[in-house]
């Protein structure tokens, strides 16, 4: 008779199987430029389950995030603190992390284009000043491959950090990021393929990692108003089905297929399953409240 081994596990099989659901959302929304990614950020202040807020932002402070001044958000300009400070993106992530790990008031955290992380990370005048010493090409490629991983690690650790820092500090975590396009020819598939403008360590830490991978964009829509005139208007979709072109991931409760206008707390608790969202009625109710914030945006942005 052959008897089976003693589990040396300890009872760590033993017990009743649970299933979690996620109680706190973190993901990456990308887009062009004027797709509103800022202004989704924005809207968190909006939200009483979000509040309060903290949104740093690595592009110029335009008039976007100033939408938001007086609302219960605080919101931090890393160039200018950088400037202000004398200081490198470094040190100002650095500090950001360490304090984040000490901060327990802030239920939603955005951090604003990080697409341009990269450029202040390279060491370009350090690279410049290595290849006076070489005149090989290969030399030259070497030097500029070890500084884009130098930066690319750099990067990939700090949303690694932070991402575990929002899971237990308990705080939603949003980032956004430029969009980038390739034209590839396959067998399945030939056209445009819209993804992250990161680099493909820091898309693979997110797509395995982060609860959601969403791509926003604009559009101008024609409506008339109270007086019958017709008027334009920028509305802002987002995509949340993965299709043939675009790099979507999404895990928590399905959402409709395209928000229009969204916020950040339709995200989060459709995600969670705490709201229902239903793709038309969920518009036109979206258009009406985000109305006169955008006709703001637009006062604010020809001012």
């Amino acid at each position: 008779m052959v008897t089976a081994p003693k589990s040396s596990l300890g009872g760590i099989l033993a017990g009743e199987i649970k299933t979690s659901a996620i109680e706190l959302v973190n993901g990456i929304i990308y887009g062009g430029i004027n797709a509103g990614k800022s202004f989704l950020l924005g809207t968190a202040s909006w939200s009483e389950v979000l509040q309060p807020c903290l949104i740093v932002t690595f592009d110029r402070m335009d008039p976007t995030l100033s939408l938001f001044k007086d609302k219960p958000v605080k919101v931090i300009d890393a160039e200018r603190v950088c400037k202000d400070r004398n200081i490198t993106i470094s040190s100002f992530m650095e500090t950001l992390i360490k304090e984040l790990r000490q901060e327990k008031r802030f239920k939603f955290v955005g951090l604003d284009n990080i697409s341009k992380l990269y450029n202040p990370l390279l060491l370009r005048s350090v690279l410049a000043e290595a290849l006076k010493n070489t005149h090989h090409n290969h030399d030259k490629e070497l030097l500029e491959q070890q500084d884009y991983l130098r930066a690319t690690t750099r990067l990939y650790d700090w949303m690694d950090a932070i991402r575990g820092i929002s899971q237990s500090r308990g705080f939603h975590l949003f980032v956004t990021a430029r969009e980038r396009s390739a034209y590839i020819e396959a067998p399945d598939f030939t056209g445009d393929i819209f993804y992250p403008d990161l680099s493909p360590e820091v898309r693979r830490l997110i797509l395995h990692e982060f609860d959601f991978c969403f791509r926003m964009t604009v559009d101008t829509r024609l409506r008339k108003n109270a007086k019958g005139k017709t008027e334009r208007r920028e509305v802002r979709y987002l995509y949340t089905l993965a299709r043939m072109g675009t790099v979507i991931k999404s895990r928590g409760e399905k959402l409709p297929d395209k928000l229009v206008d969204p916020t950040a707390e339709r995200i989060c608790m459709g995600l969670l399953g705490k709201h229902t969202l239903s793709g038309s009625q969920d518009t036109e109710s979206l258009e009406e409240n985000l109305e006169e914030n955008l006709k703001d945006k637009e006062e604010a942005r020809v001012t």
